[in-house]
C-alpha cells in the first residue's frame, strides 16, 4: 500500500512537470512565431538571439554591476515605502 501511494505521488510529481514544461515550451513556440512574423530584431527579438545575447553579457561585469544596482534600488524603494507606512501608521495610531 505504501508502494502504491509512493508511485502515485512520483506519478503526480512527474505529470505537474511535464504539465509545467508543455506551458513554457508552448509560450517559446508564441513568441518564436511572432518574432518570426514581426521579422524585426528592434520591435520582437527571437528567444534563440536573447538567450544568445544573454550568453554574451554573463561574462561581462557591467551586467553584474547594473543587476546589483537596481537590486540596490529596488530595497532602498522597499524601505522607503515600509518606512512611509510605519510613519502613516504612527500618526494614525495617535489620533
Amino acid at each position: 500500500m505504501v508502494q502504491k501511494n509512493t508511485a502515485r505521488k512520483n506519478q503526480s510529481r512527474i505529470n505537474r512537470y511535464c504539465r509545467k514544461a508543455a506551458i513554457v515550451l508552448f509560450w517559446l513556440a508564441v513568441w518564436a512565431g511572432l518574432a518570426l512574423a514581426v521579422d524585426n530584431k528592434i520591435l520582437l527579438a527571437a528567444p534563440w538571439e536573447t538567450a544568445g545575447e544573454l550568453l554574451e553579457m554573463l561574462g561581462e561585469a557591467s551586467l553584474y554591476l547594473s543587476v546589483a544596482r537596481s537590486l540596490l534600488r529596488i530595497g532602498l524603494g522597499f524601505a522607503a515605502g515600509f518606512a512611509a507606512v510605519s510613519a502613516c501608521w504612527r500618526i494614525s495610531c495617535r489620533r
